[in-house]
């Protein structure tokens, strides 16, 4: 059999298919080549050579050989001795077959990227959602705090919220939405109790582990919500106790001067906040109450946990 396709100077020599039984044209002699020498010997000139295709996916596959030019150990996606429609076949079968398998590597990889999501969001309580919350006609800027935290968590507005009113007022209920409102919406964000975050940083201390393990996460997190600020008195503390407040004034200060977008609760106006914070407070609150980065939205009325108002 001559060549079918002089005008692509192909190369190659006739067969017998190994499947089909037919007389065919293949590129390459027995497929002993490898992928660069069989490029070197066989180049397909011709734009659009469909056999350029199956050359080119002589690089990959579970068939191995040695090059019995170069003697380099080699794979291709068919066997040999199979005619181009047959090969052609296989090596759809064989492409399918590799794409099927990255996609399920993709898959995967998202299923970890999701979970790991999920994991940095640290949301407090899975039911605090916007649709839960409590319509409260007697709980005064409720209702704005609930339009801020739906602005803030779509990027909108300005970097930082403030929500400052009444114990249970509905502020981590707002924040706790907000943070599954991001997380929803596919972004990355982060939760801390301001307690809980304190007392893990007095302990990593204690453990002597290191400061920037301990804070720089926190700190360069997308968004981020630190609920109850001020439940903790800093004032007096040494120790473990002082370096935990600074770590805080510090995760504050860097997310201030990098526009970091940041929604704090507390129960406290600003200058209870201050005193309650200790060394650090006033420092703190000043960037908090920044007219330039900060909403700040009051709450006042009685708690949804008692009905008491404070």
């Amino acid at each position: 059999m001559e060549n079918p396709l002089p005008d692509l100077d192909v190369g190659g020599h006739s067969i017998t298919c190994a499947q089909c039984g037919r007389v065919a044209w293949v590129l390459v002699p027995d497929a002993t080549l490898c992928y660069p020498c069989a490029r070197l010997r066989f180049p397909p000139k011709a734009e659009g050579n469909p056999l350029a295709v199956l050359a080119d996916e002589m690089r990959r596959g579970p068939y191995e050989f040695t090059c019995i030019r170069c003697g380099a150990a080699a794979v291709r996606p068919v066997p040999t001795q199979h005619c181009y429609a047959c090969a052609g076949t296989l090596l759809a079968e064989h492409i399918a077959r590799v794409e099927a398998a990255e996609r399920a590597k993709q898959e995967e990889r998202d299923r970890e990227h999701e979970a790991a999501r999920r994991r940095w969001a640290n949301i407090p309580r899975l039911e605090w959602t916007w649709e839960r919350l409590e319509p409260r006609s007697d709980v005064v800027g409720l209702q704005e705090a609930v339009e801020a935290a739906r602005a803030w968590a779509k990027g909108e507005g300005l970097p930082f919220l403030v929500l400052s009113g009444d114990r249970g007022s509905g502020k981590s209920h707002i924040a706790a939405a907000a943070v599954r409102g991001i997380l929803d919406a596919g972004g990355w964000t982060h939760y801390e109790g301001v307690a809980v975050m304190l007392d893990r940083f007095r302990r990593a201390i204690g453990q002597g582990l290191g400061q920037d393990a301990v804070t720089d996460e926190i700190a360069a997190s997308a968004n981020l919500v630190l609920d109850d600020l001020g439940a903790e008195r800093g004032t007096g503390q040494t120790g473990a106790g002082a370096w935990a407040q600074e770590r805080l004034y510090l995760i504050l200060d860097a997310r201030w001067r990098e526009k970091r977008r940041t929604l704090v609760t507390t129960n406290y106006s600003s200058d209870v906040l201050a005193a309650r914070l200790g060394d650090t407070g006033q420092a703190i609150v000043d960037r908090l109450w920044d007219k330039e980065t900060t909403c700040v939205v009051l709450l006042r009325g009685p708690s949804y946990r008692t009905g008491r108002t404070w």
